[in-house]
């Protein structure tokens, strides 16, 4: 084979994603001479069949042929995009128009919104989308305040100037996982030949991206196992090596991962219950000029104190998890995403890997927080809002003597109270930075659970 032949969709987006796929093949295939052949995508097959190209591109998906390629995965979420006149409807409690392709979206990420939005409640009327990205993005200057799109789509259309353009002076909300999981194979692209095509295979093995295909293939069983309407996405994270998978519909939700235990056996200590036991909040004095970068990371939605927070409405706003995040727009804020309870990795994604976003780098955030953890940070100007004073309580410490299984809310509690827990005790925490710093404890045996939840829920099911 001296040039392979390529087919690729005539459509704008199918002609942005070739950049992707031209960038992949450079890095894992460097010596592979490669032509780009466009064709209607209802007759991409065809040309497969009468050897008019040698393998075609396509979601990840069912095909009639086989993928001998599946290329590195793009990010597989959601996006909100917004227009900047959604906040006056929303100050003014008028309904707001949010345009989906997907009957997923209205299952999940629409009731999400509801929560999520600043100045809840509000009324969402939906409004149907084609597949045309391009169309669709016209359509927040027309009739939409707001349309769902795929983040991966978002980041291949950008590359176009006029797709550039209009995201500039949009509102972006990225959906989470644990809340919104996508579309099997969302973000995915693969490359499909004749099933007899072995030397293009072989050709094509170091594109190949094992993972990416493993991830989807658990992505399609669950979404086989509960049907229509059902999100279902696979990650690697940093405290979930292997995977992490979220699934939900209108009738379930369930995170599962390799290392969640299946039974648990006597008595329980949830320190997430504790919190409050023996603490106590103090607002911390903040200079009037102290919020001055234009993106935030709030780790906590009380590190949104009542002085802090007329200065975080024109900002650019991440927070810790789903919890933080309706709490802060039940303030009126608005905020952009969050890191899943997940670890700051994820924010770290975002920033290099969704360029349309424009975020700064790490470093030129700043991070509000509370005063026990301002050296913790890796990057990132530290503010801390407040400080908690926890007194240790006896009957607490009596408790955890007792306890068979102990989930621990943070590191100061583990600090407090890790010389009362039985020798050979299972030991339990939320992902983020207290399991960095648990495990940096060499803590043993510890389970990382992606967010209490879900520790709660194993509890219920198992003890």
């Amino acid at each position: 084979m001296t040039v392979l032949r390529i087919g690729i969709a005539t459509s704008p987006l199918a002609q942005a994603q070739s950049m992707r796929i031209q960038n992949a093949l450079a890095e894992y295939v460097p010596n592979l001479r490669f032509e780009f052949i466009a064709i209607a995508n209802d007759t991409l097959t065809q040309a497969l069949a009468t050897k008019e190209i040698d393998c075609f591109v396509s979601n990840y998906k069912t095909q009639p042929y086989e993928a001998l390629a599946v290329l590195p995965r793009s990010n597989p979420r959601d996006i909100a995009v917004f227009n900047a006149h959604i906040l006056e409807k929303l100050r003014n409690a008028l309904p707001v128009t949010i345009g989906t392709s997907s009957t997923l979206h209205d299952t999940n990420v629409i009731p999400f919104l509801k929560n999520v939005l600043p100045h809840p409640p509000v009324d969402i009327v939906i409004k149907n989308l084609s597949y045309n990205l391009f169309e669709n993005l016209a359509r927040l200057d027309s009739d939409c305040d707001g349309i769902i799109l795929a983040v991966a789509d978002v980041n291949d259309a950008a590359q176009d100037a006029k797709v550039k353009k209009g995201l500039e002076n949009r509102l972006f909300m990225m959906l989470p996982l644990s809340e919104c999981p996508t579309a099997p194979g969302q973000g995915a692209l693969a490359l499909y030949g004749r099933p007899d095509d072995n030397d293009l295979k072989t050709t094509l093995t170091a594109l190949h991206d094992n993972s990416a295909a493993q991830h989807i293939e658990r992505e399609y069983a669950a979404f086989n196992l509960h049907g229509v309407k059902t999100g279902a996405t696979s990650i690697s994270t940093t405290h979930f090596p292997d995977h992490i998978l979220f699934v939900k519909n209108d009738r379930t939700k369930s995170v599962t991962w390799p290392d969640m235990p299946q039974e648990l056996h006597g008595q329980a200590w949830d320190g997430a219950d504790k919190r409050g036991t023996g603490s106590q909040t103090v607002i911390l004095p903040i200079a009037q000029d102290a919020i001055h970068a234009s993106a935030v990371f709030v780790t906590h939605s009380r590190a949104a104190t009542p002085a802090v927070v007329p200065a975080l409405s024109d900002k650019t706003l991440w927070t810790s998890g789903v919890q933080s995040w309706k709490r802060l727009a039940a303030q009126g804020l608005w905020v952009q995403g969050c890191t899943e309870e997940l670890g700051v990795a994820i924010l770290k994604d975002a920033i290099t890997q969704n360029s349309f976003l424009n975020l700064p780098a790490m470093d030129q955030w700043q991070i509000l927080t509370h005063e026990g953890t301002r050296n913790e940070w890796p990057a990132g100007q530290i503010v801390a809002t407040y400080s908690v004073g926890t007194l240790f309580d006896p009957s607490t410490a009596a408790e955890v003597t007792k306890a068979a299984h102990i989930f621990w809310s943070s590191a100061s509690q583990y600090e407090l109270y890790k010389d009362y827990a039985a020798k050979n005790c299972y030991h339990y925490c939320r992902a983020g930075k207290t399991a960095d710093i648990l495990k940096s404890c060499n803590l043993s045996p510890l389970t990382v659970y992606p967010n209490l939840e879900t520790w709660r829920q194993c509890l219920n099911e198992t003890l």
